[in-house]
This record gives structure tokens, sequence and C-alpha cells, in this order.
């Protein structure tokens, strides 16, 4: 149930944006509850990470982004900027 750095897992949430771009909104609907109403006065973190969806038989990703990873009330706070750009073909 905790990783090695002392995590717990409360859920994860996909989706999928189309090429042109857009908008996310993470709900946070799938995170655990019960686990998280047991954990009272913890500090509850948000990780995300942006790839590409490799929708085609290459396994590539496509896309070089950014993260966000931070308390969680930091991002209901506003809206969280994560850019992107095409990996350069070498």
């Amino acid at each position: 149930m905790i990783d090695e750095e002392g995590h717990i897992d409360l859920g994860t949430q996909k989706m999928h944006i189309p090429g042109e771009g857009g908008v996310a909104q993470m709900t946070g609907r799938r995170v655990k509850l019960a686990l998280r109403k047991r954990l009272k006065d913890a500090t509850v973190t948000v990780l995300v990470n942006v790839y590409s969806a490799r929708r085609t038989p290459s396994e590539d990703n496509y896309l070089d982004c950014g993260i966000f990873q931070d308390n969680v009330t930091l991002a209901q706070e506003k809206p969280v900027e994560i850019a992107c750009k095409l990996i350069e073909e070498e």
C-alpha cells in the first residue's frame, strides 16, 4: 500500500485531448475517498504527466512535456498550465 518513497496511491485518472490541444479538467472522481478519510490531515499531492496517446503501432512518445506535482489545493486554486513541444527527430 505504501511505496518505497512513502507515497500512497489514491487513484489515477486518464483522459484524451485531441491533437490540436485543449483543456483537461481533472475531477478526482476516481480518488479512493475511504482511504483519503483515513489519512485525515496528511498532505495530498497530485502528479500530472502529459504524453502522446500512442494510438499507432509505434511505442515512441512524440511529445516533450513538463509535469505538475504539488499540493492538490494549489492545483485547485487556478488552472495548471503544462507546456509541450514535439520531440525533434534525430
